[in-house]
């Protein structure tokens, strides 16, 4: 991909995720206050109720009710400035954390997770625990993308801007629609997943002053590339 394409796409992103998160603050909003009201309105008529078949119904409505105010609390962690709290940090350290993790999520014959990781890495000013939680929505999400088992690959490197990392799977790939996508709320080429995760990650490295894109095409697999800054 070419610098000035590169630049366009980055720019065409930021764009489209300033506008999505506006919208997306404005729903969170109207939503969370009658959701309040059905959930508290329902806990009062729960208390008065014997009947076992309606004391049922209330509690599939209040099961919809702390999901819907989970999405919203999500919702709010891709909409609000992300405060994070350095310190020095090896970026190696948090990948084979998240990977130690990860092998004991999916079956052991069919995905495989391996890594190359920079043994000259220096630590960098980051934080860890917002970093590992990108890293695991990433990885996870490559192995989603095998749905026939494969091999997911991370690599790390210390380049002239700081730390890249690199996650690849040897899923379907991915159109270059969804591609300038994927990292919107609720857009997911996955058949599970609310579609918060790739953005979560996205404000995350925003945070870092760091960026993050996805290079893929159709049968060829993807790859994350996560720049973070030195220093």
């Amino acid at each position: 991909m070419s610098c000035q394409k590169e630049l366009e796409d980055k720019y065409l992103q930021a764009e489209r995720l300033a506008a999505v998160g506006q919208t997306v603050a404005q729903v969170a909003h109207e939503i969370k206050n009658p959701l309040l009201i059905i959930g508290g309105f329902s806990q009062q008529i729960r208390k008065r109720i014997e009947d076992e078949t309606c004391l049922e119904k209330l509690d599939l409505i209040l099961n919809e009710v702390e999901r819907l105010e989970k999405l919203v609390m999500n919702l709010g962690d891709f909409t609000k400035h992300y405060k994070i709290i350095k310190r020095p940090a090896n970026i190696n350290f948090v990948i084979k954390d998240v990977l130690n993790i990860v092998g004991t999520m999916y079956r052991t014959d069919r995905y495989f997770f391996d890594s190359s990781l920079d043994p000259e890495l220096p630590e960098i000013s980051c934080d860890p625990d917002k970093l590992k939680q990108v890293f695991m929505n990433v990885i996870t999400n490559a192995a989603e993308a095998m749905e026939k088992g494969g091999t997911v690959t991370v690599s790390t490197e210390w380049c002239a801007k700081g730390v890249e990392v690199r996650i690849h799977d040897e899923g379907i790939g991915i159109s270059e629609e969804d591609r300038l996508r994927i990292f919107e709320p609720f857009y997911t080429t996955r058949k599970r997943g609310s579609g918060l995760g790739l953005s979560i990650s996205y404000k995350i490295v925003e945070a870092h002053k760091g960026e993050i894109k996805a290079l893929s095409a159709l049968g060829q697999g993807t790859t994350f590339v996560i720049r973070l800054p030195g220093g």
